[in-house]
Order: structure tokens, then sequence, then C-alpha cells
């Protein structure tokens, strides 16, 4: 559909041009392009007509299928364009609409998505027939103009390779030579917090998330990148404009204007949306040329300073990793860097303000928490904590386990067949959107419990419960996806997470200051608060 657009305009726009040529110069217009001109007008509408129209009703192949109803012919199944959450939309369709593990709906423009609801249809997607499915278009040009082409959006044995050279950072093994680096950051965080509560008033509250913000970027520079960034204790540091890059092209709802433009993307080629002068676009560009260059001179920080020409370098950061093998390109290590920046603190940053805002509510709980972690970790900040200490903290994982569950950060996910293929015995042909909704199976009572939607911390406690939560699959928790696609760094995530929470609990009293507030949500990609998470922060002495 998008090539016949793409001819359609080029067409019409060479036509239009001759006829505005006329015009001006005061010719009447020849036969031939008056025909011409109503063919390419009859044309268009007779494709519009049969997408918006005929195809859902009486062509496409999945008519088998169940439905929502109302469909409308601009906004599809859904009601209005960005009125709603993908993810609260498709929970919805999941608690409502019986199905035997596909719903077929229709998003904006009548475009088609097949929703993949049961684990064996995801076990399908994700593990048996993964290389029939691969970003969509449009990701993967918002990829490249947001953080470039990072491993997730790497196909074939292009992947396997690629990850293959990067899994020595992110083994079981390596991961625990980082809990050292993850604890002195927790404690330079605590630190930074007890100052800024010290010089401010009784009733103070702390901007939770920009303090998130700034230790997940320590944490990924200095154990990603073997560069300390400094964020925390300079928060007008140099690497404070890096933040706010992030935070201006992942965290920040593009303008109503940008998305509708979006929903051409399937009419048209994805790329032409990028030249149309529009304000979004600027901040892009702009915004990605800084972080290339930013990934560029990391980079070349490490080589200049490191034994890898020599060979005598043995340091497991990604670059050092990467620089090593020399299988790497340069442009792809870039991409690399900025995904790893983008993916190891954003993602970090919104669980954490998750977990906190579940925290500040229950105060037994922190109560509970705190007496765990004092126990098991008397020696408080200035202990040498290794990665068996917070693997001894069951209640912690339970904790941080729940939040990942609860709060997925990436929410919805689509993706597109690039062969033909089937899901559950439904031939899907190339070119069909397939979609899952982590935050629909994460919460789904049918494989959680009837407790599935309700943030409950002591389903991951009890025999058998410290990795599964009791669920029934494996397909029950996507919050990590699963397959050779999963996240490459879901072990690095937790136990930073775990090490972060230790130390925030460990030493303050935590009060959550907007509670309503701070569930405001953009629906956009990420599931990040809109305004942030703010809290009242009291020492509790003696750790």
């Amino acid at each position: 559909m998008a090539n016949f657009f793409i001819y359609w305009i080029v067409v019409l726009f060479a036509d239009l041009t001759t006829i505005l040529y006329q015009i001006v110069r005061r010719r009447p217009l020849s036969n031939a392009q008056s025909i011409s001109l109503v063919v390419l007008t009859a044309a268009a509408a007779l494709r519009m007509l049969y997408w918006l129209l005929l195809y859902p009703a009486y062509f496409t192949p999945f008519r088998h299928l169940p439905t929502p109803p109302k469909r409308r012919l601009l906004t599809g199944n859904e009601n209005g364009f960005y009125r709603e959450r993908k993810w609260d939309v498709a929970r919805r369709w999941y608690t409502t609409i019986p199905n035997d593990g596909l719903i077929r709906y229709y998003s904006a423009l009548s475009h088609e998505i097949l929703l993949v609801t049961s684990p064996q249809g995801l076990s399908e997607v994700m593990v048996q027939n993964v290389h029939d499915f691969d970003q969509t278009p449009l990701a993967t040009l918002q990829a490249e103009r947001l953080t470039g082409r990072g491993i997730q959006f790497l196909r074939g044995q292009e992947h396997k390779t690629q990850r293959k050279y990067l899994m020595p950072i992110f083994t079981p093994a390596h991961i625990k030579t980082l809990v050292p680096i993850f604890w002195n950051k927790a404690t330079e965080l605590v630190e930074g917090l007890e100052q800024e509560i010290h010089k401010s008033p009784t009733d103070h509250f702390v901007h939770l998330t920009n303090w998130s913000v700034r230790v997940a970027l320590d944490v990924i520079g200095v154990a990603a990148m073997d560069c300390d960034y400094g964020a925390l204790k300079n928060p007008d540091s140099e690497y404070k404009d890096l933040i706010h890059l992030y935070r201006r092209v992942m965290a920040n709802a593009p303008p109503t204007s940008f998305r509708i433009l979006g929903l051409l993307a399937d009419y048209v080629n994805p790329k032409l949306l990028y030249y149309i002068p529009e304000s979004r676009n600027m901040v892009l560009k702009d915004s990605f040329m800084n972080l290339r260059m930013h990934a560029r001179n990391t980079i070349q920080a490490i080589k200049n300073g490191s034994g890898i020409a020599k060979g005598k370098d043995d340091r497991k950061d990604v670059i050092s990793v990467a620089l090593r093998n020399g299988q790497i390109a340069s442009d792809t290590l870039e991409d690399h860097v900025m995904t790893f920046h983008a993916a190891g603190h954003i993602t970090t940053s919104i669980t954490m303000d998750w977990t906190m805002y579940e925290l500040g509510q229950r105060p037994e709980l922190q109560q509970q928490l705190r007496a765990e972690i004092r126990s098991r970790l008397p020696g408080g900040m200035t202990e040498d904590i290794n990665n068996t200490d917070i693997e001894s903290l069951p209640l912690l994982n339970a904790v941080c386990s729940e939040t990942l569950r609860f709060y997925p950060a990436l929410p919805f996910t689509t993706r597109v067949a690039v062969n033909d293929t089937f899901i559950l015995g439904t031939p899907v042909p190339k070119g069909t959107t397939v979609a899952w909704c982590a935050d629909a199976v994460n919460r789904d009572k049918a494989l959680w419990g009837p407790d599935g939607d309700v943030w409950n911390h002591e389903r991951w406690l009890g025999p058998g419960r410290t990795t599964t939560g009791g669920a029934k699959n494996n397909f029950s928790f996507l919050t990590f996806a699963a397959g050779p696609k999963n996240c490459i760094g879901q072990a690095w995530a937790r136990a930073e997470l775990a090490c972060l929470i230790a130390a925030m609990v460990g030493r303050f009293e935590i009060r959550l200051a907007n509670p309503e507030s701070a569930s405001h949500v953009d629906p956009v990609t990420a599931l990040m608060s809109k305004e942030g998470v703010y809290v009242s922060l009291k020492t509790i002495r003696g750790w």
C-alpha cells in the first residue's frame, strides 16, 4: 500500500506541476491532463475505499478472528486519536473479548493488527518463529532517529553475531562483579539526597525522578562504559545535557500533530515523514546528532586511554569488549552505546520510580523491608556488598520483581511479519502487523490468579515462587520479552534495581507526596510518570 501511494504522489505531483504551469501561462488544460487528474483522484479514492471499507469487512484473511465492536473509519476500534494508552485498550480487550489466542483489531485509518493473547501464541512469535517477525518500518526509523540501530533492531545472523560479542558483559558471573559498582552509586545517591533534605525545610518534597535518572546514568556510565559521568555529585555537569537529550527524545510525548502524521506511515514510506518541516523533526535531528557525537567521543576516549591496541586490556565494559574482538564496525558500536545509554538509564529510572511509588504508600511494608535489609547488611552503606548479599534478601527481591511485573517499562510491542508464517494455525501473510501487550499479560488473572491486576509482592515469597511469582508458564512475565531476542540486560537491571532500593529503604522512611498525579502517564511508548515521583524523606539513623 505504501508503494502505491509513493507512485501516486509522484505522478500527481508531476501532473499538478504541469497543470499549474498551464494556469500561470493562461493556457487551457488538454483533455489528457484533465483525464489524468480525474484518473489519479479516482484511483486514490478507490484505494482508500478498499482499505477503509471493503478489506476489513470482506477481504481480510482474518475474518474468522474475534474483533472489537464499533470500528470507525478514521480511528478504527480505538476511541479517538491517542485518547487512550494502547496498553490500556489492549488490556480491556484481553478481558472482554472471548478469543483463542488472537484478536483482530484496527487502529487509526483501518490499519489491521493481530493482538496475540495466549502463552502458546506468544511462544510461537517470540521463540519458535521468532525470525519471521521484525520491528515495524516506523519503529526502525524512529530508532535510527533516536538511538541508532541497536541490537534489538538487528536481524538473523547479524543479531546472533552482535549478541554473541556483547554477551560477556551480561553473563551472571560478570554481573556479580558489577554489584559493588551498583552499591557504590547507591551510596552516592543516598548521600546526595541527605544533603538535599538537610538544606531544605521540613516540608520539602524531593523530585525523585530527577535523582533516579542521574543515578541510573552514572551506573551505566561506570559499569558499561568505564566512564563516571558524575551526574549525582554534580547535576550541572556537562552530562546534564545528555540527560536532557534522552528525556527530550524518549520521555516526552510528541505533539499530536506529529503523532497524527505518523499514522500516514501505513500509506507512504515512513522516511518521507521526517522531511516534513515540523518542529518535532528539528528536535529529533538535533538531539540525534548530539547523542551520536557523545557516543563517538566516549568510544575514542576509551581507545586513547586503554591498552586495547596492544592487546593488554581485560576490561569488560561494552566498548572495551567490542573493541577487543574487532568485529563490530564503528557506526554499529556507536549504535550500541546510544542504545545502552537509553535503555540502561531510562528504563531503570522508570522502574525505580514505580517502586518508590508503591513503597511510599505502604509504611508497614517499608518497615519490614528495612528490617530485612539492616539485619542482612548490618554494615550499612559502608559495607562491601556482593551479589550473594543481594540475593539473600527475599523480601527485597519480591518487591523488585513485583514492580517489574506490574509496571513493564515497555508495555506494548508491535512487530511485522517479514515472511509468510503461522500463529496458532492461522496463516499470517508477510506484511501483517502483530502485537502483544506486556501490561495485559503481566496482569492476566488467568495466569497470575484473582489478584493479578493488583500490586502484591507476596506472590514472590514462598517455596517455588522466588523466580516465577506463582505464574503458570514462562510467557506470563513479558517485561523483558522472551526467547532469543529477549532483553540482553535483564540480570543487570534486576541487580542494579535491588541495590538502589536496598540503599533507599535502608536509610530513609519514604512517603509519597503526589499519589494522584504521579500515576498519570502519557500515551507514549514507555510506562513513565508524566509529572514524575515526588517523595518526602526522613533519615532513619542506626544504619
